[in-house]
């Protein structure tokens, strides 16, 4: 019961739900240490589902402890939890024995070290995707594909401003679904409130 309630590991017993075919729908909180919200960031309400504190929870999810308390063998995954914008790692194992739905899922925030990865990655798919290109232009155009790729923005654009000409160009932008092209000139007197901050070196 000390080490449950003191480890830095998230800790929940949780009982399997399934159909009446026998397919898991969700799976319902029995047992948290404290550890879990902070990990998770939400309280975990015993004796209520997945599904009624996590609205959007992956099927992931439902399925690998569904699989666990199913077959009874023991399984570590590591995936993103869309809904709370976390990355979690998971260690799930039967307990009860016999014919017991119970899981034990034992789980840690990796947030941070693939937040570091994806940076990573970015920075090395970025330098790539420039290294061949000399157009100034085309250099834009592709740095905005990476990024708003990277991003998983609609739209990602660079804007060269001419304070001393009150103006502000757009050449190449990168569009994802329907977005409107931003592609053209503008006028800074009608974005003047945008211009302070970068100049400041902040992000507006």
């Amino acid at each position: 019961r000390t080490l449950f309630e003191s480890i830095d590991e998230g800790v929940s017993t949780v009982e399997a739900l399934f159909d009446e075919h026998g397919q898991p729908v969700d799976y319902r909180y029995l047992e948290n240490n404290p550890a879990v919200r902070r990990i998770l960031g939400i309280d975990l309400t015993v004796g209520r589902t997945a599904r009624e504190l996590i609205p959007g929870v992956e099927r992931h999810w439902i399925e690998t402890i569904g699989r666990v308390a199913r077959t009874g063998e023991s399984v570590r995954t590591e995936y993103r939890v869309e809904s709370l914008d976390r990355y979690i790692t998971a260690y799930f194992s039967p307990a009860g024995g016999g014919d017991s739905r119970r899981v034990i899922a034992v789980y840690a925030d990796i947030s941070e070290r693939k937040r570091r990865e994806e940076r990573q990655a970015f920075l090395l798919a970025l330098s790539d995707a420039l290294r061949p290109l000399a157009d100034p232009v085309a250099v834009q155009a592709e740095a905005c594909r990476v990024l708003g790729e990277h991003l998983r923005v609609d739209r990602a654009y660079y804007t060269e401003v001419d304070e001393a000409a009150g103006t502000a160009v757009v050449r190449r932008d990168y569009l994802r679904g329907d977005s409107p092209s931003a592609v053209g000139p503008y006028r800074v007197a009608d974005f003047g409130w945008i211009i302070p901050p970068p100049r400041r070196g902040e992000t507006v």
